[in-house]
């Protein structure tokens, strides 16, 4: 995949989850028995760093397509731990 589609896939990405980011609204997390709110500010964070600069394309796709998986993870955790 050449630069440009690479960009045009992101783009395009971001597009999609967008949509779907915003329907979601919020999600129940057994583990901080609370609501986990899906806010413009936390989807500025999927395709900015903390300092507000853009992300790689590359790192943009990686986080845009692993996003599907967070859904699933706040539902199912059930306890904090730290390590």
């Amino acid at each position: 995949m050449g630069k440009q589609d690479r960009i045009n896939y992101g783009n395009q990405l971001t597009s999609d989850t967008r949509a779907i980011y915003d329907a979601i609204g919020k999600v129940y997390c057994p583990a901080l028995k609370e609501d986990v709110y899906f806010t413009a500010h936390g989807f500025h964070h999927l395709a900015y760093e903390a300092n507000g600069t853009p992300r790689t394309v590359n790192e943009r796709i990686y986080k845009l397509r692993l996003f599907p998986l967070a859904i699933p993870a706040i539902k199912n955790t059930t306890a904090i731990r730290e390590i």
